[in-house]
């Protein structure tokens, strides 16, 4: 314990924002998002955006397509990024929409665990939090 104190005290001294596991806990992971086709999110880089498009593009790269198109991993939810994210829902879920739900984000994380993609993105997309057979 004394550790983690003296560890906290040299990033505070030095800048660095430090989380504690509740204030982190405070801040929802993407899998708890809705992520609506918009022109705020067209137009503003957004991460939980990102970590879905490394998703998608992983799952495009092993070989599952059609329906999948590699989409440009920049953080903008284009139309590029809402027409994958249809496909996969389509797919998936049974429904049309560019848009990415609850559902969406489960069955992301699912299909990507279920082909060994669980990295970075797969983790800071909140996929490590999702209940197994979600």
């Amino acid at each position: 314990m004394r550790r983690r104190q003296i560890v906290t005290t040299v990033l505070s001294a030095l800048g660095a924002t430090v989380f504690t596991a509740a204030a982190a806990a405070a801040y929802p992971a993407c899998v708890s998002r809705t992520l609506t086709p918009s022109p705020a999110l067209t137009n503003t880089y957004e991460s939980c955006v990102l970590d879905e498009q490394v998703l998608l593009n992983n799952l495009y790269h092993a070989g599952l397509r059609p329906p999948y198109v590699a989409v440009p991993a920049n953080g903008h939810y284009g139309p590029l990024t809402a027409g994958d994210v249809g496909r996969f829902n389509r797919r998936w879920l049974g429904t049309d929409a560019g848009v990415t739900y609850s559902r969406t984000w489960d069955e992301l994380c699912k299909q990507n665990q279920a082909h060994g993609f669980r990295g970075d993105y797969w983790r800071t997309a909140g996929c490590n939090l999702v209940p197994a057979g979600a």
